[in-house]
């Protein structure tokens, strides 16, 4: 048996351990749970409990401050250690829609907390000269409000009213409930800032109150995709699924009415046909021109009309002959979903963002596509990416 550790107490309770055969992970209910989620063999695993991370961030701090009391003294944790700790940290604020620039202190109370409703964190990867494969899971407890509210904003098995663009270069599917959204937002929530500044542009940009005119109606998917089809070059598409397909068409008409009278007596509002059906568009403030066009399924909002078109004539993707590898990926548990190729306009964005960043930019420069997947089951929230590279010459 060979130990390494960082700290001489902690190798000392794993041979405790080993020497009197109690302690072990293998008999903890959660590592057990744990255990019975996983789905792959990794090439590496890390399991932590919500103690273990509040340990390892109070000793975070400890160091902090002993570091500030002498800069000279490197008694911190490792480069990795602080990377991993804040991660953490930022999940469970990002899951409880609280400020991050919160006391670290403060998550870890024995009361009700975002951090504390963190029953255990997993990670698991697995690199091969093909493909990096990673995921990244947390179970929850039902502790904290803010967090149980979270989850119910996340909806799952609505996959069905997603469309797909066969050779779509990006490819994305979100799947929140806006009925809970506006019910938190009401008491004023944390984090509800960002969805009224979008509620707010939507109302200016296009005259639509978003609460009044899509929610009541929605089915709380939202499709983005890219293609680059032929005729399509570099466009996109928004498209929002419709359970009223009537309120779809109201939403259409009040719409082109706002911009017709905003934009009257210049050349930035028009109408015209789309796959054979009645839209209008319009150039916005950054002298984008864009479509809107509704059918019985939803709302498409865009910039290019032969990818709308493309749209409008697809299939929904409950329909056999839509699938293929990307829509495969849609399961019943699938809330979030982003599949992008290198050789597209996010890539580029991608690729530029990276450049920025030289840990991540050996791997971007080597991909050739770009999953990532979010699932909810039950009370365990999982995120798995997965990239694909070039083949070695």
């Amino acid at each position: 048996m060979f130990i390494v550790g960082s700290t001489g107490e902690l190798i000392r309770n794993v041979i405790d351990v080993k020497a009197d055969n109690t302690g072990y992970l293998a008999i903890d209910p959660m590592y057990v749970d744990y255990q019975s989620k996983l789905k792959k063999n990794y090439d590496l695993r890390a399991y932590a409990t919500r103690d273990f991370l509040k340990d390892a961030v109070k000793s975070r701090v400890k160091a902090d401050g002993n570091k500030k009391k002498d800069e000279k003294k490197d008694t911190g944790p490792s480069a990795f250690n602080r990377a991993m700790l804040m991660e953490a940290a930022y999940i469970a604020d990002a899951a409880g829609s609280k400020p991050s620039a919160r006391s670290e202190l403060d998550r870890l109370s024995t009361g009700p907390s975002p951090f504390n409703a963190v029953d255990y964190a997993f990670l698991g990867a697995t690199v091969n000269p093909a493909e990096i494969d990673i995921d990244l899971a947390a179970r929850f407890n039902n502790s904290s409000g803010t967090v149980n509210t979270f989850l119910d904003v996340i909806k799952t098995g609505m996959s069905g009213r997603a469309l797909h663009v066969k050779n779509a270069s990006t490819y994305a599917y979100v799947s929140f409930d806006y009925n809970k959204i506006e019910e938190l937002c009401r008491a004023s929530a944390a984090g509800c800032s960002y969805y009224t500044q979008f509620k707010d542009e939507i109302r200016s940009d296009l005259g639509i109150d978003f609460d009044k005119d899509i929610v009541p109606s929605y089915s709380g998917v939202l499709n983005i995709i890219a293609g680059q089809p032929k005729g399509a070059g570099g466009g996109y598409l928004f498209y929002l699924p419709m359970n009223d397909p009537a309120q779809g068409k109201k939403v259409l008409e009040k719409s082109s009415g706002f911009l017709k009278e905003k934009f009257k007596g210049t050349e930035r509002y028009g109408t015209a046909k789309i796959g054979g059906i009645e839209s209008f568009w319009y150039i916005d403030s950054k002298n984008n021109k864009n479509h809107m066009v509704t059918d019985k399924r939803g709302i498409y909002l865009g910039n290019d009309p032969a990818l709308i078109g493309m749209a409008l004539s697809s299939k929904d993707i409950s329909r056999p002959e839509a699938a293929d590898g990307v829509i495969n990926k849609l399961g019943g548990n699938v809330f979030f979903l982003t599949y992008m190729k290198k050789e597209s306009f996010f890539g580029a964005l991608l690729m530029l963002y990276a450049y920025r960043n030289k840990e991540i930019s050996g791997v971007v420069d080597k991909m050739t596509e770009l999953y990532l997947i979010g699932e909810k089951s039950d009370s365990m929230l999982s995120f798995g990416l997965k990239i694909k590279l070039m083949k070695r010459k």
